[in-house]
């Protein structure tokens, strides 16, 4: 099929589509080697399951040194995975600490050294003496 690019009307339909093709096609690719390079150097997470045992919902905290940071909470007889704040930077010697929503026992880990990459699991079982710390590297 040929074109008639004498006729104005059909010189006019070719440049719109060609206009809206253009338009519509993605943006040129940038040089993203840099953010790239900085996702590969990033550590990679450190991450906190909770296992919450108790009939009562739970508050938990990590705490370096004399500053808690709240990881979130864990509702009665359910698990949750958290990320390790970015605050906290590895290795840290830390502990978790499960404070009841109303009123009751809190459980707290000893102190551990973790690193990035580690998996920690924490499991708040029906008294302190029964809760529990794992992690792995």
């Amino acid at each position: 099929m040929r074109l008639n690019l004498t006729n104005p009307l059909m010189v006019l339909t070719v440049s719109s589509a060609l206009t809206l093709i253009a338009a519509c096609a993605p943006p040129p690719a940038t040089n993203t080697g840099q953010s790239v390079d900085k996702l590969l150097s990033s550590p990679p997470p450190t991450l906190v399951m909770v296992r919450n045992q108790q009939a009562a919902d739970m508050k938990v905290y990590v705490v370096a040194g004399s500053a808690e940071h709240r990881l979130g909470l864990v509702s009665a007889a359910s698990t949750v995975t958290f990320r390790l704040p970015g605050v906290i930077l590895t290795p840290a010697d830390v502990r978790l600490l499960a404070v009841p929503l109303g009123a009751g026992e809190s459980h707290a880990t000893d102190l551990v050294t973790v690193n990035a990459g580690n998996y920690m699991v924490f499991t708040i079982g029906q008294t302190q003496a029964m809760s529990n710390l794992v992690w792995r590297r």
